[in-house]
Parts: structure tokens; C-alpha cells; sequence
């Protein structure tokens, strides 16, 4: 289940935009949870953890009105299924990535397929892994917590009632702008940051796209459409290029590898180099198409 469209009506409050935005997320995490949990398909963790960081990217976007600690502890009980999910996720990506190399003139195709083996048993293992995780958090039970501290809104002894009860427009609007301020602030030249920076520049991106989906019907549908979609598409790049990082970050350690593996590797270290090329000439143009793209706020 992917994240459903965010139905904000003009008039709506700040407080009424908060519980709309927060059960949205949480919703998309339960949805996916029993498919996570018994399903092959590993679609239902991609999907699961999008839910739990579009949670943690509400608490942000919220974040002038709502106090800093607002929502922490459901956040923090979330927090161990949501490491083992991302896991599970890069294995899966990485075993993706080795069978579309199969499909293709691969010149080490034996190798390819002993690595592609050895891959999926990292892959089931840490299916394994996340299941036992999503157990031991009782996640059902953290999204009845969640629901009733969305009905208790304890936040309301440190937030006044007037800026509860205002509407959620002008809030809005300052959260897109710091948003993307900040993503402005990792320079012109994003293709040459280097590898932790660009990590940042992607979390940026990321909170700043959700944010706008949060808002978007605030505005009119066909400017925000666009400059999300705008974003969307810096994203997958961005999103292609972390994950030839995984992968080398993965397959780096090769010491208890047969020699067929590591020659698997090597070319696919090669083939990666070279996309990557094409990757960071990719970002370059579309950041600069973002960046001078007026902002639908």
C-alpha cells in the first residue's frame, strides 16, 4: 500500500492538519505490516519503512507549532523495526541489482550466479532478521499508542490553543520555505559532494517532497503536481546512485569469497562505475531545474 493523497480542506487547522498528516503515515505502516511480515514480496517493507519516514518527516514539517518532543516515544518504538526494514530493503535492492545484470551481456555469468546465491542468503536471512524485529516491538501495539496519543494530543499543555486552532496555511508555508532552504544549502555543485554529504542532500529532498505532499491540496493542484513531480524525479536518481553505494558498501567485504564471486564483483563495480557517470551528470541537471522552479507556496 502506498501512500495515499492527503485530503486537506482550505480551512483546516493546524491541530486537525497534524492528526491528518500523522494517521496518513501510520496508516501506510499498517497496511503494509502483515504483508512485511508473511508475504515473499518485499514490496510490503519498501513501502512500510516509507510509511515510517513519512512519519518522522510529519514531526518535522510540524515542527514550529508542535513541541520538538512531540511524538518521540512512538517514534523511538518504531525506530529498531525501521533499522531492520532499511536492512532488508538494501539486500533486496542489491539482489535486484545482480539478476537485472544476468539479463544482460554479463561476461562473468557463472560468477554472477554464485554471488547472485550467496546474496540471497544474506537476503533471507535478514528477512528473518526484520520479521523478529517487527515482533519484538509489538508493532500493532505501538499503533493503538499511536492512535491514542493522537486522541489524548498531550502536546496541548505546551501549545497554545490559538495557534492550534489557527489555520494550518501560513504554517504551511514557512515549512516548505525552511524545507527547502535547507536543501538549497548543499551548494550548486551536488554531483561532487562527497558520499555522506550527498546522503544529506537526499534526506533533504526527501523531507522536503513529503512536505509538499503533505500541503499540496492547499494549493493549486497543477503547480504543486509539477514541482513535485520535479522532485520525484531528483529522487530517483538520487535513490539510484545510494544504491550503487549499498551495494559497494555490501560486496566490500570479499575476504570469504570464492575467486568466481570476486570476479563477479569486480565487474560489477565496473558496470556500476559507469552508470554512476551518468548518474551525477543526470543530478546535476535536474537539481538545476528544481532550483529554478518557482515554489507552488
Amino acid at each position: 500500500v502506498k501512500a495515499a493523497a492527503i485530503a486537506l480542506p482550505p480551512d483546516a487547522t493546524v491541530e486537525d492538519a497534524f492528526r491528518t498528516v500523522v494517521r496518513a503515515a501510520l496508516a501506510q505502516v499498517a497496511a503494509n505490516a502483515s504483508g512485511a511480515l508473511d508475504s515473499l514480496d518485499l514490496e510490503y517493507v519498501h513501502q512500510m519503512r516509507v510509511g515510517m519516514r513519512r512519519f518522522r518527516s510529519s514531526l518535522i514539517a510540524f515542527r514550529s507549532a508542535m513541541p520538538r518532543e512531540t511524538g518521540a516515544r512512538i517514534r523511538l518504538g518504531l525506530r529498531d523495526a525501521g533499522r531492520a526494514l532499511g536492512t532488508t530493503r538494501d539486500w533486496d535492492v542489491l539482489s535486484q541489482r545482480i539478476a537485472a545484470a544476468g539479463r544482460t551481456r554479463f561476461p562473468e555469468r557463472a560468477s554472477l550466479e554464485a554471488l547472485k546465491r550467496r546474496v540471497l542468503l544474506r537476503r533471507t536471512a535478514s528477512v528473518r532478521r526484520t520479521r523478529r524485529a517487527i515482533d519484538a516491538v509489538d508493532l500493532a501495539g505501538a499503533l493503538r499508542r499511536a492512535e491514542r496519543w493522537l486522541e489524548r494530543a498531550p502536546w496541548r499543555g505546551n501549545v497554545p490553543a490559538d495557534v492550534l486552532g489557527s489555520p494550518v496555511a501560513p504554517l504551511a508555508r514557512r515549512a516548505l520555505k525552511r524545507l527547502r532552504r535547507k536543501a538549497l544549502e548543499c551548494g550548486e555543485d551536488v554531483a561532487a559532494l562527497p558520499g555522506d554529504a550527498r546522503h544529506q542532500f537526499r534526506v533533504r529532498i526527501k523531507r522536503l517532497r513529503y512536505a509538499c505532499e503533505f500541503f499540496a491540496a492547499l494549493y493549486p493542484h497543477r503547480r504543486a503536481r509539477k514541482f513535485i513531480r520535479r522532485l520525484q524525479q531528483l529522487q530517483d536518481t538520487l535513490g539510484e546512485l545510494n544504491d550503487i553505494a549499498v551495494a559497494r558498501r555490501l560486496l566490500g567485504d570479499t575476504a570469504a569469497l570464492p575467486a568466481r564471486a570476486k570476479r563477479a564483483i569486480t565487474r560489477l563495480h565496473q558496470r556500476d562505475a559507469r552508470r554512476e557517470r551518468q548518474l551525477l551528470i543526470e543530478l546535476d541537471a535536474k537539481w538545476k531545474i528544481l532550483k529554478a522552479a518557482d515554489p507552488f507556496w
